[in-house]
């Protein structure tokens, strides 16, 4: 059954996506690595976007030191929206938004698609688009892949449906082959291509479809159903494997972080990590709030604890729910398997990647991961309501009994997470975190800036006491939990940006509780090295270095200095 949308109700529901996420706009450049792609995406000539397709992301930066990645799709938007905006941040918010409203339409879209329920799409999109983990994305521009990923995704996953089904039809009415009937599956195609360009996460899309077709094979023999299966998949699959040619030849291997990056010390894969692990993950995309002083959930025994009975809780609710008297319909069932493959597929391939491992009881920038599972988790949440109250309402008419125990629980805790996340949304919850962050990092930069003026032909600079974050503890348990400091390719992506290249250095970076007033940067030139120290009214937390090489010896500062108020 196909889903029939009311396009009246999907304006209204992007206003509200609009205006949840609309002071955005008012934001600076925040985050550790949106300025270094900015400068590393830049065209001067529309030769210059197929480079980006033939470089690894953020080429010519010490990221690539760090980390190989290939999602030329995104760089293509950073460089459309340099060459529009230039170095405005209100344009590249206004596109971040404008992805974020496209991400929510498509959620109602898809979903409705997979369910055959409209209202299942739209009290999805309407929970999605309000829940507290946008506010870890949407702000932040560098992290628009995620975003872009969640576009593509639901796109291809809602074109694919409609194909099978119309593919279906076709078949079994034994018409001829025609072109026609697989038009979305092409487009399908082109999504999932786009997804891949924008986020390596895509590559859980031919799991989906293979998913999708094995629930929903039109034959009832296993092996007819699998080949059917296999017939869908194989599209996805050819492209899959053109894509990782693709990425090897660029990249030089599959990519990934270097193993000199602390993500080469993460820890091991035992139970208590994997188990803890699991429980951020689900927290992630069920109710992400602190718990803690600095975002940490609880004692590494507790979580153990905790994750098991949560697990237990839940799979008592689904036992009872698909094994009452009056289950669930086989179509529900084949929804709810389908959306916990989705959820659960990312969050595979995080591990295996062992990045997700890193602190295990804290929520970190790896929040981020959790946008796109959003989407089939709430719809689990959503379409999981709905039938409970559907089958409650049905029994009460046809027999006036007493309400069913397993329905109510059901419909109890379902209510009781989705009214707790949206009581926590940017809708009701405003966050400062970011603004906080993009106004440092402005006065920060351009202080930096102002001070280098004098020393244009500086080749290496070293910045000591560069306040670059902000305490943790000060963070309520709303705030953001994700907001990543400026790192030295950072500041050299910003004078890039401003027509100089030296190498930059942080020497003792500085934690701060709160922005600081003024800050005052003095200066000393010595050749072709500039020493520049930054002072602010701010008492500082912390100090440490991301740079291994030996700071040069501090004299007494020359008496110049920029002071922003």
């Amino acid at each position: 059954m196909e889903s029939r949308l009311d396009l009246r109700y999907l304006f209204p529901l992007a206003m509200l996506a609009f205006l949840a996420h609309s002071d955005t706009l008012e934001l600076w450049f925040v985050a550790t690595d949106t300025l270094p792609l900015i400068e590393t995406s830049r065209v001067t000539e529309s030769a210059g976007i197929v480079d980006l397709f033939t470089r690894p992301l953020m080429a010519g930066s010490d990221f690539v030191t760090r980390a190989l990645f290939y999602r030329p799709v995104a760089s293509v938007t950073y460089a459309i929206d340099h060459a529009l905006w230039g170095l405005s941040p209100f344009g590249y918010h206004l596109t971040n938004l404008v992805l974020h409203v496209v991400a929510t339409v498509l959620a109602v879209i898809a979903i409705a698609d997979v369910t055959g329920r409209p209202l299942a799409g739209y009290l999805t999109g309407l929970l999605f688009t309000v829940h507290p983990v946008t506010v870890e994305v949407v702000p932040v521009i560098a992290r628009r892949q995620d975003v872009l990923l969640t576009v593509f995704v639901l796109g291809t996953v809602s074109l694919f449906v409609r194909w099978h089904r119309r593919w279906r039809r076709h078949r079994a009415e034994n018409r001829g082959w025609t072109l026609r009937p697989y038009r979305p599956l092409v487009a399908a195609l082109a999504g999932y291509a786009l997804a891949l360009g924008s986020k390596e996460t895509a590559l859980m899309v031919p799991v989906l479809v293979g998913v999708w077709a094995v629930l929903h094979g039109s034959h009832d023999r296993a092996r007819e159903r699998l080949g059917n299966a296999f017939a869908a998949v194989g599209p996805f699959a050819a492209l899959t494997l053109l894509y990782i040619g693709i990425r090897v030849a660029v990249l030089g291997g599959l990519g990934g972080y270097s193993p000199s990056t602390p993500f080469a010390e993460l820890p091991g894969y035992t139970l208590e990590n994997v188990l803890s692990t699991a429980g951020k993950y689900a927290l992630w995309a069920v109710l992400p709030v602190r718990f803690g002083g600095v975002g940490a959930l609880v004692p590494a025994p507790h979580v153990v604890v905790a994750v098991l009975a949560g697990v237990i809780v839940l799979g008592g609710v689904g036992f009872v729910a698909l094994t009452s008297r009056e289950p669930l319909v086989t179509p529900m069932r084949r929804r709810l398997i389908f959306f916990g493959c989705w959820f659960v597929g990312p969050f595979v391939g995080l591990l295996l990647a062992r990045q997700i491992l890193l602190q295990p009881q804290s929520f970190g920038f790896g929040i981020r991961n959790a946008y796109g599972v959003l989407v089939p988790v709430l719809a689990g949440f959503v379409t999981l309501l709905l039938e409970s109250l559907d089958r409650i309402r049905t029994r009460i008419e046809r027999s006036h009994a007493t309400v069913d125990l397993g329905r109510s629980l059901v419909v109890a805790v379902v209510s009781v997470v989705l009214v707790t996340t949206v009581a926590v949304s940017p809708v009701f919850s405003p966050d400062d975190g970011w603004e906080a962050a993009g106004e440092l990092n402005q006065r920060s930069l351009e202080g930096v800036d102002d001070s280098l003026e004098g020393a244009p032909n500086a080749t290496t600079v070293y910045l000591v006491d560069f306040p670059n974050r902000f305490d943790a503890r000060n963070a309520t348990p709303r705030s953001a939990r994700s907001v990543t400091p400026l790192l030295s390719y950072s500041v050299e992506a910003w004078l890039a940006l401003h027509g100089s290249s030296p190498q930059v250095q942080l020497i003792r970076p500085r934690t701060v509780e709160t922005l600081p007033d003024r800050l005052s940067f003095a200066t000393r030139v010595r050749g072709d090295v500039v020493v520049l120290r930054v002072d602010d009214d701010a008492r500082s937390l912390d100090r440490g270095t991301d740079s291994g090489r030996k700071p040069p010896e501090l004299k007494p500062w020359d008496s110049g200095s920029v002071v922003l108020s």
